[in-house]
């Protein structure tokens, strides 16, 4: 009886064939016709999708999944952002502001919260931020906003303010009978007399303050100062030679 000879084909074992399928890139993608999940190897130009048929070209569905991915990452810190801004709580506004544009720094409605949030804080801060925001945005809603808070930031947020105290009790009224009118950016305030005291809401950012008394002796004060996170104090005080001068933080 004949023997038939031949080689065996080598087979590859299972292993290493599960090895070398594991090597193949794949990657998660949608369908931009039906929605449906697609996994296909990232190397091809184009794929169908099972479900519907549609021809997926993957250079264009790795765009819009970076984009989808981006856009769930800002949301959060947008939702944050938006929300301390409406509580009046500006620095919690511009820190989940600044998350969301080191996620996408062209994220315009990010820049548009950080300056309205800025403006809260300080007067004619915001101005920057606004512009970054007009540079990037692309949805006409958003535009008309970022431009009417750039024009008028007191429409969109409250300025926070802090105190001007006026004392005058170092002013003997006996020995000055003359009333204090007291202007900030030339707007009366406030008037008091020697020996009362007076508070006066101030803004944040740079004023000049003025006192001004009928008195033909008495010279007009100006000052120009600098409101930041502290209250000021207008000290009205009578001097040894019978003078009044007062006393103002500057900058």
């Amino acid at each position: 009886m004949s023997r038939t000879t031949g080689i065996r084909p080598s087979r590859i074992p299972e292993k290493t064939a599960r090895k070398e399928s594991d090597n193949i890139p794949i990657i998660s993608l949608q369908c931009p016709k039906c929605g449906a999940n697609l996994e296909v190897n990232d190397s091809l130009e184009k794929a169908y999708c099972n479900y519907c048929g549609n021809m997926c070209i993957i250079s264009e569905a790795l765009t819009q999944k970076q984009i989808i991915d981006e856009t769930h990452k800002l949301k959060p810190f947008l939702d944050l952002s938006e929300s301390s801004l409406r509580s009046g709580d500006y620095e919690k506004c511009i820190e989940f502001a600044d998350r969301a544009i080191e996620v996408d720094g062209r994220n315009a409605q990010a820049w548009y919260l950080k300056g309205c949030a800025s403006e809260g804080i300080r007067r004619d801060s915001g101005r920057p931020y606004f512009e970054m925001a007009g540079r990037y945005c692309t949805d006409p809603e958003l535009r008309s906003r970022i431009e009417k808070a750039a024009d008028n930031p007191e429409d969109f947020v409250k300025v926070r303010g802090k105190k001007l105290r006026i004392d005058a009790s170092g002013a003997d009224k006996r020995f000055f009978k003359d009333k204090f009118s007291v202007y900030i950016d030339k707007e009366k305030v406030a008037v008091v007399e020697g020996g009362e005291t007076a508070s006066v809401p101030i803004s944040l950012g740079k004023h000049e303050i003025s006192m001004r008394t009928n008195s033909h002796t008495f010279k007009d004060f100006k000052r120009k100062v600098l409101v930041d996170d502290r209250d000021l104090r207008l000290r009205i005080v009578k001097n040894k030679d019978k003078s009044i001068s007062w006393e103002l933080d500057e900058y």
